[in-house]
């Protein structure tokens, strides 16, 4: 069985703000790179986030993709083996970010709905929370930041209109010298016919979350839709 990957996207205050800032322009990127894009590929990038579905004072930056290495060397995630196969297409959106808000999305295409329907229940066991907080702290412990974080994981519930879903809640709580800020980041997880689709929104509030959440979902699920995700290849 074929095996998909997730992102997951490490940010806080700040380093969000700073990693992204830094970059005026990004462009998707997919598995086709070095040979001929085939139908799968073609499905991924359809249900890529693109500049055209941003306002005017959103910039875009580079993809952040999945770290397979440290799902691996994660003791937590072992006992998850369907986080680390990325299926037989994958497509990179680039973070697209404002001053409150920043959002990118993957896409994992499968031969067929099996793989990714395992991939939704395997998330839905509790154990899987550590795994992603431990991901989270390996991450912030290499990190140069002198802020002190303290990181919360949680499943959430999502309606974006897919076949199936799991979701999950980081909520970031960054002190500096006595001074403490929170940010929010939600993973969701979306199977679309044989896809998955990745959304990867952090904003300040669950408000500006459930407001990127409520017009991306939809508009993405219809994109692969459209371009074959329910159909057999």
């Amino acid at each position: 069985m074929r095996r998909t990957g997730i992102l997951i996207l490490l940010l806080v205050v700040g380093v969000a703000c700073s990693s992204g800032s830094s970059k005026s322009g990004g462009t998707p990127t997919t598995t086709a790179s070095t040979r001929p894009a085939t139908a799968a590929d073609r499905i991924a990038q359809a249900g890529l986030l693109r500049r055209s579905d941003f306002p005017k004072d959103y910039r875009s930056g580079e993809p952040t993709k999945s770290d397979d290495a440290a799902i691996r060397a994660t003791p937590a995630c072992a006992a998850f083996p369907l986080l680390t196969d990325h299926g037989i297409a994958t497509a990179y959106s680039p973070s697209f970010f404002s001053p409150n808000a920043l959002v990118g999305n993957k896409v994992d295409v499968f031969s067929d709905a099996k793989p990714p329907s395992a991939f939704i229940e395997e998330l839905r066991d509790p154990a899987i929370v550590s795994c992603l907080h431990d991901l989270v702290v390996a991450s912030l412990a290499g990190s140069p930041t002198t802020a002190s974080t303290t990181i919360d994981v949680s499943p959430i519930a999502v309606d974006g209109g897919g076949d199936d879903s799991s979701a999950f809640r980081f909520t970031f709580t960054t002190t500096t010298n006595g001074t403490s800020t929170t940010t929010l980041q939600d993973q969701v997880v979306m199977r679309v016919g044989r896809t998955i689709l990745i959304l990867r929104p952090v904003a300040k509030t669950s408000g500006d979350l459930a407001q990127l959440e409520t017009r991306l979902l939809p508009l993405l699920v219809d994109r692969l839709r459209h371009a074959g995700a329910s159909r057999a290849p």
